[in-house]
């Protein structure tokens, strides 16, 4: 049974989301610092594996620059205090000089911290070719 707490939860967390979406995108290494638990792992796409401090390094120096996070089909499953938050999402990405759209099927899952949503994992799977 979902309550209008849960419902207000998700809404708090699908923002924070969003927002990291967003600091990605503008490579705004500053918001993600906020928006990342410290002990964050952010797994891409290809396999590769990245605590925050290799991803936030990778954003700053610009090896790896995301345009647009296009999502759809999120859902929000809260758990004491964590969410874990399921989608599609569609992902232009320039990785060195190779441009790439992903599209993928997520897991991304937030804690409750200091009174602040923040992200601690990022799992995206690729969708088979169609």
């Amino acid at each position: 049974m979902t309550t209008t707490a849960d419902t207000a939860l998700a809404a708090e967390v699908l923002a924070a989301q969003r927002a990291r979406f967003d600091a990605t995108t503008r490579a705004d290494v500053a918001a993600l610092d906020a928006l990342l638990a410290d002990d964050c792992t952010y797994v891409h796409a290809h396999g590769v594996v990245d605590t925050k401090a290799a991803f936030l390094a990778t954003i700053e120096v610009g090896r790896t620059r995301y345009a647009s996070f296009a999502t759809r089909e999120l859902a929000v499953r809260m758990l004491d205090g964590v969410a874990l938050v399921t989608g599609l999402a569609d992902i232009a990405v320039r990785a060195g000089e190779r441009a790439l759209t992903l599209h993928v099927r997520f897991l991304d899952v937030w804690a409750r911290r200091d009174g602040r949503w923040q992200n601690v994992a990022w799992q995206p799977t690729r969708l088979p070719e169609a």
